[in-house]
């Protein structure tokens, strides 16, 4: 009898709730914690983290985006679809057009759905590193600085 033993990597996972929601998974906090699962209301160190993550499975807001583009982050992207304007399903899928990421929408998102895009991407570091190259090619460092300067410039304006 062969023995067909498989490797698995150790995953480690932090889930941020958001403050609002933080007390509705109490109950879970204690088995996800032996699961490597960390459930958080807030990451303050989110920069560290996602510059860490092989891969980061995120909603498409404005300064999410910013931030994995900064650091070049491999991402699922999973839009909210509560939001005005449908605002992060465009994002999300512009930048699933462009080869930035991976887009889940959320009426697709099932265990199944998301473990795939996941497993695929563990599985093929190319991918990965091409996913963080093209995302990477959105990120402007300089960003904070130019809105100084313009805000600045329109304050000199005269009326």
């Amino acid at each position: 009898m062969q023995n067909h033993s498989m490797k698995i990597k150790k995953i480690r996972h932090i889930h941020a709730t958001g403050k609002r929601y933080y007390s509705n998974y109490s109950h879970l906090r204690s088995a996800a914690a032996s699961a490597g699962c960390k459930i958080a209301a807030y990451i303050d160190n989110m920069p560290t983290l996602l510059r860490a993550a092989d891969i980061v499975i995120c909603r498409c807001g404005a300064v999410t985006l910013s931030e994995i583009a900064l650091v070049g982050a491999p991402s699922v992207l999973i839009p909210s679809p509560n939001v005005t304007g449908d605002h992060q399903y465009k994002n999300g899928k512009y930048l699933a057009d462009k080869g930035a990421a991976v887009l889940l929408c959320e009426n697709e998102l099932t265990q199944k759905s998301l473990a795939e895009k996941i497993i695929y991407l563990e599985n093929n570091p190319q991918e990965r590193k091409r996913l963080s190259k093209c995302i990477s090619d959105f990120a402007n460092p300089r960003s904070a600085d130019l809105a100084i300067d313009e805000i600045i410039r329109i304050a000199k304006k005269p009326e």
